[in-house]
């Protein structure tokens, strides 16, 4: 009789069971597993990559302070990017005396539209390059327009979670998309320009 050697493959309820008894491998396991979805999260809301990685860190972390918390009849992944998240949130408010935010009288003068992000200008442009220029925005605005425009949250929401007035909040996205349609314009157009000189 030939056995079949047992698969050394972990299940996913086996590596939650592993997190719930602390057990090192089972973190790791599903660390490496949920890494890049965690760091994406991060980069919305970090100025650069390195600063994702500190706050997938630090997420992580709680992940595996929290996970007894983590109800299994739901998607772990909406479990995990919430308390990423936070993360990002708990960041800003550590920093929160090195961010300016803007009032909304200063945002009432910023022309945008918002048919802007719906037409043939974001045809040709990669999501990577569209978060290069999230991560060009100031932490305020950068903020507001992640906590807005990708998670969906209102302005009540996002004042009460970052601690800022709804004034502020809509003040900020204003000039987020304000900076965003006029980099985007231009990026556009150089890119443009430059295909035109290789035909």
């Amino acid at each position: 009789m030939i056995f079949k050697r047992k698969s050394s493959a972990t299940t996913w309820q086996e590596v939650l069971e592993g997190c719930l008894r602390r057990d090192t491998k089972a973190q790791r396991q599903l660390y490496e597993r949920y890494a890049n979805f965690a760091k994406n999260t991060c980069l919305r809301y970090a100025q650069n990559e390195v600063e994702a990685e500190e706050m997938a860190s630090d997420g992580f972390l709680k992940v595996f302070d929290k996970i007894e918390k983590y109800d299994s009849t739901q998607p772990f992944e909406g479990w995990l990017k919430r308390i990423m998240i936070n993360t990002a949130i708990d960041h800003y408010r550590r920093n929160s005396h090195k961010i300016s935010w803007s009032d909304l009288d200063e945002a009432s003068q910023v022309p945008y539209s918002d048919s802007y992000y719906k037409d043939e200008h974001l045809v040709n442009i990669t999501a990577d390059e569209i978060m290069m220029f999230v991560q060009r925005l100031p932490a305020s605005y950068r903020a507001v327009f992640s906590l807005s425009v990708v998670e969906g949250y209102n302005h009540n929401e996002i004042a009460e979670m970052l601690g800022i007035s709804e004034s502020a909040s809509r003040s900020n996205l204003s000039k987020a998309k304000a900076k965003l349609q006029s980099w985007i314009s231009a990026y556009v157009i150089q890119q443009d320009e430059i295909t035109h000189k290789h035909e």
